[in-house]
């Protein structure tokens, strides 16, 4: 690119410093930093970026997970419905090739979740929200203009590309490259392995090899079946330091309510992205979402390759498991269902009262 010295006198300070600073970086390594070519995932601003499998979570991180980013599901007192979101982040990894990384201090945790990998979904699948509107009574009609107008639906993301009612079939499950960890009774000992794949030529951003992204899921972490708590902290930031300079992405799930809040304040600031499933009581529902499992909040934000998080339109969700998909929602409270505020009663004005009989 040439460049005329008036265009350089001409340009704002910030710009100028920016492109000696981007050339200094070419000279110094002879060329541009080359990126590497992995399936499944996109290139954004010169990096990598893929989907966590529920096109939800990619909605509220902006579109897709970037590199090296860490997601924490907390689902205090459960794990019934994280199970979802593990098997869309594994269904993601399998259908690209992806090496596949599942630790768990239980033992039967990681067999359970590659026997109920998703399959992708078949055939030219189209956003249902994206639909014309159908009448249920071809007598009633409306006014032309609004025809076309799509169905009004609270849900978040795209429709998923997997199906949870379909499993992916045992021998394909077989040909996934992955590493499991059953039955972790130690944060060292998990820590051990993932050192090891960290190392290796093919998730590291160093060197001409082929490379493949490394998805990791760690489940359960922090409950009391780990045998050496006081590893806990020292875990986490090996995880991120590591995870930073390798082409990897992790999904922790937790529950809050077995955690000391310290050390749950601790690992929702030394991951990237934090969300929390408060599930139902039994008999209890939403008001004006009846089908809703639970209230889906998110605490914190991905802001890995730029300087602010994405900014939402609503922070008030709910989440539907279905048998072939976990969906999230907007929560819609109908104005019967809100609470009266006695000080909104309290300001009314005087001569409104003359008039309530």
């Amino acid at each position: 690119m040439y460049l005329h010295r008036w265009h350089l006198i001409l340009m704002p300070l910030r710009t100028r410093l920016v492109l000696f600073a981007l050339f200094g970086t070419m000279i110094r390594n002879g060329a541009a930093p080359s990126v590497a070519c992995i399936p499944g995932t996109t290139l954004k601003s010169r990096q990598l970026e893929t989907s966590t499998g529920c096109s939800a979570i990619d909605h509220l991180l902006g579109g897709s997970l970037p590199n090296t980013g860490i997601v924490a599901i907390d689902e205090p007192a459960s794990r019934a419905f994280t199970f979802a979101l593990q098997r869309y982040f594994v269904g993601e990894g399998a259908a690209h090739n992806h090496h596949l990384v599942i630790a768990s201090s239980s033992k039967k945790f990681p067999e359970e979740l590659l026997s109920k990998i998703p399959m992708k979904r078949t055939g030219s699948s189209t956003d249902k929200r994206s639909e014309p509107m159908e009448m249920s009574d071809p007598s009633l009609k409306i006014a032309w203009r609004y025809a076309t107008v799509p169905k009004v639906d609270s849900g978040i993301g795209k429709e998923s590309q997997f199906d949870l009612g379909k499993i992916l079939p045992a021998e394909d499950v077989e040909r996934v490259p992955k590493t499991v960890m059953a039955g972790c009774s130690t944060y060292q000992e998990c820590w051990k392995v993932l050192h090891e794949k960290f190392g290796e030529d093919e998730f590291t951003v160093e060197g001409k090899t082929k490379k493949n992204l490394l998805r990791i899921v760690i489940d359960g972490i922090g409950s009391p079946l780990w045998g050496d708590p006081q590893q806990f902290r020292s875990f986490l930031v090996h995880l991120r330091a590591f995870t930073r300079k390798s082409y990897a992405i992790v999904l922790i799930s937790f529950d809050s309510s077995t955690l000391p809040e310290s050390e749950a304040t601790f690992l929702k600031h030394t991951v990237d992205a934090v969300f929390q499933l408060q599930s139902c009581d039994e008999g209890e529902t939403i008001p004006g979402n009846v089908r809703a499992n639970g209230r889906f909040y998110v605490e914190k934000l991905a802001a890995i390759n730029s300087i602010a998080t994405t900014a939402l339109d609503c922070c008030d969700f709910v989440y539907e498991l279905h048998r072939k998909s976990f969906d999230v929602k907007i929560m819609h409270l109908p104005p019967a269902f809100l609470d009266e505020n006695p000080a909104v009663e309290s300001a009314k004005p005087a001569c409104s009262q003359f008039h309530d009989f």
